[in-house]
C-alpha cells in the first residue's frame, strides 16, 4: 500500500482562489483593484470635501447674520463674541479625541451621518434660538457634532484611497474648509450689500 505522496511547494485550494507558498495569498488581482481604486478614492474624497465645505459654512453662518441677532436678542458685542467663538470652540476642541476614539470603533459611514444630522440640527436651532442661552446650548450642539466630521471622513478617505494617492484625497478635504468660509464670506458680503441698499 502506497503512503501518499506530501505536497511540496505551492498549494492548491479552490479553482481561481490560488495559494502562494507559505501560505501567502496570490497577489495576481492587485493590479485591477490598483485600478479602480483610485477612481472610487477621488469619488469620496470630493464627496467629503463637500462635506466639510456645507460644515464649516454652516459653522460660519452666524457671521453673516450678526447684527440681526443682536438686535432681536438685545445682545451686546461680548456675548455674540461668545456665541461665535468659545461656545462653539471649547466643546469643538474638547470632543475632538473622543471622536477620533469613536472612529476607531463605529462604522465610519454611520459617525459621519450622525456627525451630518446633529450640526444640520444645530443649524436649525440656531435660527429658531428666541433667547442667548439658546443660542449657546445650539453652538455647542454643533461643536460637539462637527468634532466627529474630520475623523470619520478622513478615515473614509484613507480606507478607500491607495496610499499613493492619499495625501491628495486629505488635501480636497481641507480645502473644502476653504471653500465653506468663501461661501461664508460670500454671504456676508451679500447680506452687507443689502442692508445698503436699504439705507
Amino acid at each position: 500500500m502506497r503512503r501518499p505522496r506530501p505536497m511540496t511547494g505551492s498549494t492548491r485550494s479552490a479553482p481561481g482562489n490560488r495559494i502562494a507558498p507559505w501560505g501567502h495569498a496570490d497577489n495576481r488581482t492587485e493590479p485591477d483593484l490598483t485600478r479602480s481604486a483610485p477612481r472610487k478614492g477621488y469619488g469620496v474624497a470630493l464627496l467629503m470635501a463637500l462635506v466639510h465645505m456645507l460644515a464649516v459654512g454652516d459653522r460660519f453662518l452666524l457671521s453673516i447674520l450678526i447684527e440681526p441677532i443682536k438686535t432681536t436678542l438685545n445682545l451686546g458685542d461680548g456675548a455674540i463674541g461668545f456665541v461665535q467663538g468659545p461656545a462653539f470652540a471649547l466643546v469643538n476642541g474638547l470632543a475632538v479625541i473622543p471622536m477620533i476614539m469613536a472612529a476607531r470603533r463605529w462604522p465610519l459611514a454611520r459617525l459621519l451621518a450622525l456627525a451630518l444630522l446633529g450640526s444640520s440640527l444645530a443649524t436649525l436651532a440656531c435660527g429658531w434660538a428666541g433667547s442667548v442661552e439658546a443660542l449657546i446650548a445650539a453652538r455647542m450642539l454643533m461643536g460637539l457634532a462637527q468634532a466627529a466630521i474630520g475623523p470619520a471622513a478622513i478615515g473614509l478617505i484613507v480606507l478607500t484611497m491607495i496610499p499613493a494617492h492619499r495625501g491628495r484625497g486629505i488635501a480636497f478635504f481641507t480645502a473644502g474648509a476653504s471653500l465653506g468660509r468663501g461661501v461664508a464670506m460670500m454671504g456676508l458680503r451679500h447680506e452687507s450689500a443689502i442692508c445698503v441698499r436699504q439705507t
